[in-house]
Parts: structure tokens; C-alpha cells; sequence
């Protein structure tokens, strides 16, 4: 297993391949400028982890056209779910916020052998 995002996971199950994936870190300030130029930051929040993920999806290998469908049922649960590596590396509970798919190299019955997915995905707990 390459990662596991709630009960999905992305590996040769799946046929589902985790290109690669980017943590962003940050901590938001509200900025004040005051007199004589002096700035006050106080911070709003704690910090704020995204996660950008990328990976290919080869339905004709798993024998299934099913996994964007299962991707896109835990985000319509607009719950939490647990993010972790393949090393059992605990990421956190995340939000999925947007889910693009792009299809490619169809066949003559309109079924593409290969979807590009990209997922983004916002740390909430």
C-alpha cells in the first residue's frame, strides 16, 4: 500500500498509483501595521496542513471502473477521514475539498485505460 485516505486504498488492489503528493504548512497572522510603521501580527489559527495529491488510475487492470466513484463517496460524507503513508505513517484527519478526473487513452467503447485524478485535501483535526 502506497497510502491509505480513509477506507480507499491507493495500491495494486486499486489499481490506483499514488504519483506523488505535497504537505503545505501554514500559519496564518492578522497583520496590523500601527503608527510610526511599527507591524503587530497576532496569529489566527494553529497550523494549517494541505495535502495536493496526485495519481493514475488503470480501471482495465482491477477489472473496475469503481474507484473515482468510491473516492467521491467518502468525500460526499463530508466527514473526516484518517490520511496515512505506506510506511503506516499517521498524516491526520482530513477534509477532501475538490476531486479533478481526467480520462485518457479510450477505448473504441468510449472506457479510458487510464484516469489522472488529483485530489486536494485540508487538515481539519
Amino acid at each position: 500500500m502506497m497510502m491509505s485516505l480513509g477506507s480507499f486504498k491507493f495500491d495494486m488492489k486499486t489499481s490506483a498509483t499514488l504519483l506523488d503528493y505535497d504537505l503545505s504548512y501554514s500559519y496564518p497572522y492578522a497583520i496590523k501595521e500601527q503608527f510610526q510603521n511599527i507591524i503587530s501580527a497576532q496569529p489566527t489559527q494553529t497550523e494549517q496542513t494541505d495535502v495536493n495529491m496526485n495519481a493514475i488510475i488503470l480501471p482495465l487492470f482491477a477489472s473496475s471502473f469503481d474507484q473515482i466513484d468510491e473516492i467521491r463517496k467518502i468525500a460526499r460524507k463530508q466527514k473526516p477521514i484518517p490520511l496515512s503513508i505506506g510506511d503506516g505513517t499517521f498524516l491526520g484527519m482530513f477534509i477532501i475539498l475538490n476531486i479533478d478526473v481526467s480520462a485518457s487513452v479510450l477505448k473504441a467503447n468510449g472506457k479510458p485505460q487510464k484516469i489522472n485524478v488529483k485530489l486536494k485535501l485540508k487538515k481539519v483535526a
